[in-house]
């Protein structure tokens, strides 16, 4: 699903999206994207800050899949993306999952998720399960899960067209059910 910029003032953004690194012909590389991730998303530690440097990197390919795959970190993005990983990245759902619950942040997450407000989200993120399996299915070939240095200089919209990856608007995924 795109989305474009609205006519009129090339830095406003519809309201799902924070940042211009969601739009599907991005021209900002895949580290800027990046930076821009962690500055619209509030509350993120940026890898650098991470101390302990398995948590680090794994937060670091994390935050990238939802570079790549035009996410934020909203409840329903985070949902999505966490599936068009599973799905998108050359990456087992147990290699996944072992490293997430070796972070140090993973406690905290997961505290935040089994509160009953966050139920309302899980059951938005599971109707999503098939389109966001066909985003996946679309792709050319899946993403890697260590994204070589080159390949974080290179443009979002470059990125995407090789390995035919299609932006994930859940919201708007959500509207178009």
């Amino acid at each position: 699903m795109n989305v474009s910029l609205p006519s009129g003032n090339p830095t406003e953004l519809p309201e799902h999206i924070r940042g211009h690194y969601q739009l599907q012909e991005s021209t900002m590389t895949l580290e800027e994207g990046l930076a821009e991730y962690y500055r619209v998303n509030p509350g993120l530690d940026d890898p650098k800050n991470i101390e302990n440097s398995e948590s680090a990197l794994w937060f670091r390919r994390h935050d990238t899949t939802h570079v790549i795959f035009g996410t934020h970190t909203g409840d329903l993005n985070e949902g999505c993306n966490d599936y068009y990983t599973l799905f998108g990245v050359e990456l087992s759902f147990w290699a996944y999952v072992r490293g997430y619950a070796k972070t140090e942040q993973s406690k905290g997450i997961t505290a935040y998720y089994v509160k009953w407000d966050t139920l309302r989200m899980l059951w938005m993120t599971l109707v999503l399960t098939l389109p966001v399996r066909r985003l996946a299915k679309a792709m050319h070939k899946k993403w890697p899960w260590h994204p070589t240095q080159e390949m974080y200089q290179t443009p979002l919209a470059k990125l995407r067209a090789e390995y035919g990856i299609q932006v994930a608007h859940p919201h708007a995924m959500w509207a178009a059910r």
